[in-house]
């Protein structure tokens, strides 16, 4: 069975009958569009917490991004168009 929720925060969501959740796709800023996925059953506070996280993220872009960054060059890792 499908099953779609309209959320003020990320739109569309569908249900997942085979894993019991919740899930969508969202743009943040930094990134390019990442999928998640709630808990049925905690569906209400996981969608307060992913709301909370992705606020901060969004706030804190700049600064986390150049840490990774700088974390990448200092060890030589690989760059594989993260952003």
């Amino acid at each position: 069975m499908q099953q779609t929720i309209q959320t003020d925060q990320f739109g569309q969501v569908e249900y997942n009958s085979a894993t019991h959740s919740y899930d969508g796709q969202h743009r943040v800023s930094c990134f390019h569009s990442k999928q998640f996925s709630i808990n049925a059953d905690e569906f209400n506070e996981g969608l307060e917490q992913l709301h909370a996280f992705l606020s901060w993220l969004d706030a804190n872009q700049t600064k986390m991004k150049h840490r990774v960054e700088y974390a990448i060059e200092d060890n030589d890792l690989i760059w594989d168009d993260t952003w």
